[in-house]
C-alpha cells in the first residue's frame, strides 16, 4: 500500500552536520545570488567609480541575472558554462547604467560621468563573478561526494535507461541525488538493486519515499497516463528531470537541459505557483484592478445607468462559476441579455442564444465593457486578468468527464481574458481546443505573455469596436 511504502524505503536521516544542512536547506540560489551581490562590486570599487553607479549596476544585473535562471541549483554546475550568459549580462547592465550617466543622456545626473574606467571596472566584475561562481560550485560539488547533500530521488521507469540512471547517481554522487526507488507499475523484468513501487499514484509515491527529485526515465505506462500523473503532481514541491525521447540523435540546450554522466536530462518548468514572478502577478493583478476602478468608475456608473434604463433592473448579472482548483464563485457582470430563470441559465447551454440583447446589451457584448465589473472579482483575488476563462459548474462537471485535461486548468485563477480568446475561442467555440490552449498557458505561463495577452485583447476589442460602430 502506498502509506506502507516508507518501510521499504526508510526515510534515512540527513548525512551531513547540522550546519551544512541549515545552509544547504534553501538550494544553491541564495548562495549564488550572495556571491553575485558581493563579486560584481569589485570592478567599480576597484576603478574607484561611484557608489551610485555601483548599485545601479549591481541591482540591474542581479535583475536580468534572475531573470535568465542563473540562480537556479544545477545538477553539473560549471563557471565556464555560465561564462557567455554572465559576460552578455554585464555588459547589458553595465551598458544601461553608462546610458543613463552625465557622459551620455544625463538622466541620472548623480551617476556622474563614466569613461574608459568604467568599461575596465565591468571586465574586472565579469572576471570576479566567475572566479567567485567556480568556487562555489568546487564547494557544492565537495559537500555532495561527501554526502553532506544528497537529495533522495524517484526514477519513474524500471527499464535499462532507468537502471543505468540508478547507477550513474549511485557511483556519482557529485550530482547531489540519491536514487531511493523505482516507481513503474508495470515493472519488466530486470535485475534491480532499489524496491519498485508498483501501487498508487505518483504523487503517493513521491510523498511516501520523501523525494525531493523525480526523474522519469522512459516508463512502461502509456504517455497520456504519465501526463495526467504529472499533472496531479504539480503541487508537490519536487523538482521534476525526465529523459528526452530520441536524446540519441536529438541535440539539446539551455538552462531546462542538463545531464547525467552522457545522458541528457531536461528540467520541467516549475508550476506557475511555485514561482517569485507568480505572487507579483497577483499583487500586480489586485493593484492595477483598484485602480482601474477608481479610474473607470464614472464609466461603471454610466454604463450601470444605460443597462437600468434600456432594460430594468437588476444592472448586475450575478452567476456561480469554477475558479482556481475548482473552488466556485460568484462572477458578476453588468447585465445585457433579458432576465431568465436562473436554473435555466445556470444548466443550459442555449439559454443565451434564445435571448437577444437590446441595442445598449449588443455594444456592450461587442466591446466586452459588460465585463468591467469582474475588476471587483480581480480585487478580491478570486480572477486575475490573464487565465482561463471560468466555466458554470454544471458544464465543468461535464466538460471534466468528456475531455481528460479539461480539470488541469483550474490549477491557475480564472481570467479576464486568456490565450484561448485571443486566438479566436470565444463563446460557443471548441471545449477541446480552448482546453489545450488554457493548459498550454498554464505550462508556459510568464509575466511577459502576459503582457502579450492583455495588448493583443485590447486591439481586438479595439477592431471589434471599430466593426460595431
Amino acid at each position: 500500500q502506498p502509506g506502507e511504502l516508507g518501510f521499504l524505503v526508510p526515510r534515512e536521516r540527513f548525512l551531513g552536520p547540522q550546519l551544512v544542512r541549515r545552509l544547504s536547506s534553501r538550494g544553491v540560489g541564495p548562495w549564488i545570488f550572495a556571491t553575485d551581490l558581493l563579486t560584481l562590486s569589485i570592478g567599480p570599487v576597484v576603478m574607484r567609480q561611484g557608489v551610485v553607479a555601483m548599485v545601479v549596476f549591481v541591482a540591474l544585473f542581479l535583475a536580468v541575472a534572475s531573470a535568465g535562471a542563473l540562480y537556479r541549483s544545477q545538477l553539473d554546475p560549471s563557471a565556464l558554462d555560465d561564462a557567455p550568459q554572465i559576460v552578455s549580462r554585464v555588459v547589458i547592465a553595465g551598458a544601461v547604467t553608462y546610458m543613463l550617466s552625465d557622459q551620455a543622456t544625463a538622466t541620472l545626473p548623480q551617476l556622474g560621468g563614466m569613461g574608459r574606467q568604467w568599461w575596465t571596472a565591468l571586465g574586472i566584475s565579469s572576471a570576479a563573478i566567475l572566479i567567485g561562481r567556480a568556487v562555489v560550485y568546487g564547494t557544492v560539488r565537495w559537500t555532495r561526494r561527501l554526502g553532506l547533500v544528497a537529495h533522495r530521488t524517484l526514477i519513474v521507469g524500471a527499464g535499462v535507461v532507468a537502471n543505468d540512471l540508478a547507477t550513474y547517481l549511485r557511483d556519482h554522487p557529485e550530482y547531489g541525488l540519491r536514487p531511493t526507488a523505482f516507481y513503474e507499475p508495470d515493472p519488466i523484468d530486470l535485475v534491480r538493486e532499489l524496491p519498485v513501487i508498483k501501487e498508487g499514484s505518483l504523487p503517493e509515491a513521491i510523498e511516501a519515499t520523501g523525494s525531493a527529485t523525480v526523474v522519469i526515465a522512459f516508463a512502461a505506462s502509456p504517455e497520456s497516463q504519465l501526463v495526467q500523473q504529472l499533472h496531479d503532481s504539480s503541487k508537490v514541491r519536487a523538482e521534476i528531470f525526465f529523459v528526452p525521447r530520441l536524446f540519441e540523435v536529438a541535440s539539446v540546450g539551455g538552462r531546462d537541459h542538463e545531464r547525467i554522466r552522457a545522458l541528457p536530462v531536461q528540467r520541467m518548468r516549475r508550476a506557475a505557483h511555485r514561482s517569485p514572478l507568480w505572487r507579483a502577478k497577483l499583487g500586480l493583478d489586485r493593484m492595477i484592478a483598484a485602480l482601474a476602478l477608481a479610474l473607470l468608475s464614472p464609466l461603471l456608473i454610466a454604463l450601470a445607468g444605460a443597462v437600468a434604463l434600456s432594460s430594468g433592473r437588476p444592472v448586475f448579472f450575478r452567476q456561480v462559476r469554477v475558479g482556481i482548483d475548482g473552488r466556485e464563485f460568484g462572477i458578476i457582470k453588468f447585465r445585457t441579455l433579458p432576465n431568465a430563470d436562473k436554473d435555466e441559465s445556470d444548466t443550459s447551454w442555449a439559454a443565451e442564444t434564445t435571448r437577444q440583447p437590446g441595442r445598449v446589451g449588443s455594444w456592450m457584448r461587442a466591446t466586452s465593457v459588460d465585463e468591467l465589473p469582474q475588476l471587483f472579482n480581480i480585487l478580491k483575488g478570486e480572477m486575475s486578468f490573464v487565465g482561463p476563462r471560468p466555466e458554470r459548474p454544471h458544464f465543468a462537471g461535464q466538460f471534466e468527464t468528456r475531455y481528460r485535461h479539461y480539470r488541469y486548468r483550474h490549477r491557475v485563477p480564472a481570467g479576464l481574458t486568456g490565450l484561448a480568446q485571443i486566438n479566436g475561442l470565444r463563446g460557443d467555440t471548441s471545449i477541446s481546443e480552448r482546453t489545450r490552449f488554457d493548459n498550454l498557458y498554464v505550462e508556459t505561463w510568464s509575466l511577459w505573455g502576459d503582457l502579450k495577452i492583455v495588448v493583443r485583447t485590447l486591439r481586438l476589442l479595439w477592431s471589434r469596436g471599430q466593426v460595431s460602430e
